[in-house]
């Protein structure tokens, strides 16, 4: 007897709750996709209009700005301690 083909999944039925499994794992099967992105089509509401592309950037240089305000601030940290380390070392015992 020949087997009917499996139905096409909507991306968002393999995700599961916290706590719950999904049908692959209470049927014994030995790999479990733990997490999956949705394909950029699901994602997607037509074309990029212009204004939907400037907002992109906006936020992407706003999020480089932050990042760089943070690895400069590590940085300085980072100088910090190793000139304590360094005075630490230098001091006569």
């Amino acid at each position: 007897m020949a087997r009917a083909a499996a139905p096409a999944r909507h991306w968002a039925s393999i995700a599961t709750a916290p706590g719950r499994t999904t049908r692959a794992a209470r049927e014994g099967s030995t790999t479990v996709a733990l997490h999956r992105e949705p394909p950029a089509s699901a994602l997607a509401r037509g074309p990029a209009k212009s204004s939907d592309i400037q907002r992109i950037r906006r936020e992407l240089r706003g999020a480089e700005l932050c990042e760089a305000r943070r690895l400069q601030a590590a940085a300085a940290r980072h100088r910090r301690q190793a000139r304590g380390a360094e005075q630490t070392l230098a001091a006569p015992r």
